[in-house]
């Protein structure tokens, strides 16, 4: 399926916490929910959604520009390319993305 997003001709529906998309092929409008969400229009919370991938997408030249880490943690960049977060106490995880206690 590809989707295409059309200027000239908006998307109508009220997607509360997604984007309005248009399917290219056959022009059919539906809500494309933001993480978290779902129903026809993204009002619901989803309940069942996976957690998150343990991948990270890393960029190249300064990864620590767009501030991986999460809950205070620092980031540096390492030797060859990526980086590492030092988490703040409390925090664990390869982004400080979860709450631990000590």
């Amino acid at each position: 399926m590809s989707i295409v997003r059309i200027k000239a001709q908006p998307c109508g529906l009220p997607c509360v916490n997604g984007n309005c998309e248009i399917e290219a092929d056959s022009l059919i409008q539906f809500c494309n929910c933001s993480a978290g969400f779902t129903g026809d229009l993204c009002d619901a919370r989803d309940t069942t959604s996976a957690p998150p991938p343990t991948t990270t997408t890393i960029i190249l030249g300064n990864p620590c520009l767009t501030n991986p880490c999460q809950n205070g943690g620092l980031c540096f960049n390492v030797p060859g390319g990526g980086f590492r977060c030092r988490c703040a106490p409390g925090h664990a995880g390869i982004l400080c993305e979860s709450y631990c206690t000590v």
